[in-house]
């Protein structure tokens, strides 16, 4: 789920019987984790709360990229109101908090991902995602369109990809392989 469609096409007491009824379903154990992913910017500011109440305990954050030279891609969402976002569902309670960060989109300079990536350093979540939309011609990633012949050639990929690595090593994070990374208490790196 995202919690932006969340909030746009069920209610939260639909939510709360959609959850309901898949706990029926499943025979969930005590300490069953539940996920969500959340985009900060489709958010109320209850929602993180609502979420934990009916028994979500981990979030997924996609971190939106602060690149001016990004132009006017709807999907921008500055790396303070991320922080924000981690910031307030910590403060909520739940147990991970993962961001998704995006890199080598059409126009984004490795310079601004790689002060994105320390600013949502910054925030110490628990895990940290890296991606590289790999689309075919005139399909969507991320709310931007890729021009027809736009393919990530592999050492544009590496400027992003390579420091990133060192970088999230540096700071402590567990590489679990390909473009995931968990801070080492983390049950994924556990």
């Amino acid at each position: 789920f995202w919690d932006g469609h969340v909030a746009t096409v069920l209610s939260r007491e639909d939510m709360r019987a959609l959850c309901r009824a898949i706990a029926g379903l499943f025979d969930l154990s005590e300490d069953c984790e539940l996920a969500i992913a959340a985009d900060p910017r489709a958010a109320d500011p209850g929602i993180l709360d609502f979420l934990r109440d009916i028994g979500f305990s981990r979030v997924s954050i996609g971190v939106g990229e602060s690149d001016p030279d990004l132009g006017e891609n709807d999907s921008i969402q500055s790396v303070k109101m991320t922080q924000q976002y981690i910031r307030r569902a910590r403060a909520t309670g739940f147990q991970s908090i993962q961001a998704d960060l995006l890199y080598d989109l059409p126009r984004q300079r490795p310079a601004a991902f790689h002060s994105a990536l320390d600013r949502i350093l910054e925030s110490n979540p628990d895990r940290i995602a890296l991606s590289c939309p790999v689309c075919t011609p005139g399909e969507f990633a991320a709310g931007i369109r890729l021009p027809h012949a736009r393919r990530p050639a592999m050492d544009t990929k590496l400027q992003f990809l390579a420091p990133a690595i060192e970088r999230l090593v540096q700071a402590g994070y567990v590489h679990i392989g390909m473009e995931q990374f968990a801070k080492p208490q983390d049950d994924l790196a556990v």
